[in-house]
């Protein structure tokens, strides 16, 4: 287990592709050679992300993102090593697992007007935000409005019936990945061997049947699956990560080292 400047290879054999991660040697790697030592190394990273409005940044929420996606497949033994991962941009990361390396990108699935509203100054203790004013098909309401819903004191919305809210999960996600792969598909964007995205669930829905809603985003990406797409889609929802690509569905308990120490 290592952290070390990458350094670059003095060749390249046929059918490796963008050797992105040892063309910039600037950056600095971090390695592990077994399950055990990368869940060691994993347990020591800090991982805790301020509340929203209080200086969290991009680097905070990526951190964990990668972190808790690596614990979780690493505790279930569904990676090869070494392990080998470094943070630049376009993806947000890329790992060597063995011989075969990844690019990931991160991303999460949050209403931008409901964060918003949440860091408003009339959103104080007396204040009831009601989450069904903030559906994915919704437009983007005006500063005043944020305002005013921030200022109730009760439920006002629509409410969710039936399934809606697992149906909503599903929209939410699948947009994304929509989203995203567009940018996957620019010129300007690393491929490697895989091509992963990690969403991470903001969605705060209440009354979501898990199950069912990882029925409808399944669904939702039954056409998905193409030469253009991320091979695999993780989704961290709660405390489970879903795992979807063309061929299979899994989902995890999130392995998390961060637990007993406070991050």
């Amino acid at each position: 287990m290592s952290t070390t400047p990458i350094s670059s290879p003095s060749s390249r054999s046929r059918g490796e592709r963008r050797w992105w991660m040892f063309e910039k040697p600037h950056l600095e790697r971090i390695s592990a050679h077994s399950r055990d030592a990368l869940l060691s190394r994993l347990s020591s990273i800090n991982i805790s992300v301020p509340p929203r409005g209080s200086e969290r940044t991009t680097a905070h929420t990526e951190t964990w993102s990668i972190c808790r996606l690596l614990s979780t497949l690493a505790w279930e033994d569904k990676l090869d090593y070494p392990c080998v991962w470094c943070k630049d941009e376009r993806p947000d990361y890329v790992l060597q697992l063995g011989e075969q390396h990844a690019g990931v990108e991160i991303t999460e699935a949050v209403k931008v007007d409901l964060a918003r509203t949440e860091v408003l100054p009339e959103n104080d203790s007396d204040s009831v935000i009601d989450i069904s004013l903030f559906k994915e098909q919704d437009k983007r309401k005006s500063l005043s409005e944020l305002r005013h819903i921030a200022s109730q004191s009760k439920l006002t919305g629509p409410g969710w019936v039936g399934d809606e809210a697992d149906q909503e999960f599903a929209r939410a996600i699948s947009n994304r990945v929509e989203r995203k792969t567009k940018k996957l598909n620019e010129d300007t964007f690393s491929r490697f061997d895989e091509n992963w995205l990690v969403i991470y669930d903001n969605l705060a829905l209440p009354g979501m049947n898990r199950n069912n809603a990882v029925d409808c985003l399944c669904r939702a990406l039954v056409s998905y699956w193409g030469s253009n797409a991320f091979h695999r889609i993780f989704v961290e929802s709660g405390e489970l990560l879903i795992d979807l690509s063309r061929e299979r569905l899994a989902v995890y308990n999130i392995c998390d080292l961060w637990k007993s120490n406070g991050t």
